[in-house]
């Protein structure tokens, strides 16, 4: 069963922080600042390396979880990392999102 809450936005109930119309124009403006993903460089070649980190370790390097995996810049790219394979590392989601932008 879902807990309603009030959107952070309008204030309409949602067991999100936001309601779908809300969350969209969030996201809208944040791609606006920081560009979309493609523009940020994670095309289809980043994919593909991608993949190939995580077929190469395929748990957290954190954590050790084997579900959810995302792959991690050691030096993120927005202080000048790169996507060399040794910058790269595999990380679960959680692990990946409480690093933040932070090497």
């Amino acid at each position: 069963m879902d807990v309603y809450r009030a959107c952070l936005g309008c204030g309409e109930p949602t067991p999100a922080p936001r309601c779908p119309t809300c969350q969209a124009e969030v996201d809208r403006r944040t791609n606006q600042k920081r560009g979309g993903a493609h523009a940020r460089g994670y095309t289809r070649t980043w994919q593909k390396r991608a993949a190939k980190v995580t077929r190469a370790q395929p748990a957290c390097a954190v954590c050790g979880a084997t579900s959810d995996l995302t792959v991690d810049h050691v030096v993120p790219k927005a202080t000048g990392g790169n996507d060399d394979r040794d910058n790269l590392r595999t990380l679960c989601r959680r692990c990946n999102s409480s690093k933040g932008g932070r090497g």
